[in-house]
């Protein structure tokens, strides 16, 4: 199956999740969504194996694709980027660095000199 463009659609989400320019949103259980003009991404997980969606405005399925698919059919880059996908942006969602940040602050100790 051609996967052409799809495949640059995972790229470029990749690439922009890095950079924190998707507004990702939680979507209920394994899943997040983030939306743009015309379409939303929606990526998963669910037994192991990761998923994406592209949905229409109107709630129609596009495309819908696995890592499995993708590792399968040669694109071994493609299904790992998937997996990063969707821990990078459920990491955002949660506030996991934040959490974090906040945490060391409280438990590392305090590199000033008490006079």
């Amino acid at each position: 199956m051609a996967y052409t463009k799809l495949l640059r659609v995972i790229d470029a989400i990749y690439q922009r999740t890095e950079a924190n320019q998707i507004a990702w949103k939680e979507n209920g259980g394994d899943s997040v969504i983030a939306n743009f003009s015309g379409a939303s991404v929606r990526v998963s997980t669910y037994g192991g194996d990761y998923f994406l969606r592209l949905e229409s405005d109107l709630g129609v399925i596009l495309e819908n694709i696995s890592d499995v698919q993708l590792y399968e059919e040669g694109h071994q880059i493609q299904a790992r980027i998937l997996k990063d996908i969707y821990e990078i942006a459920r990491r955002k969602v949660l506030g996991v660095e934040d959490i974090l940040d906040g945490l060391l602050s409280e438990i590392e100790p305090s590199n000033e000199i008490p006079f």
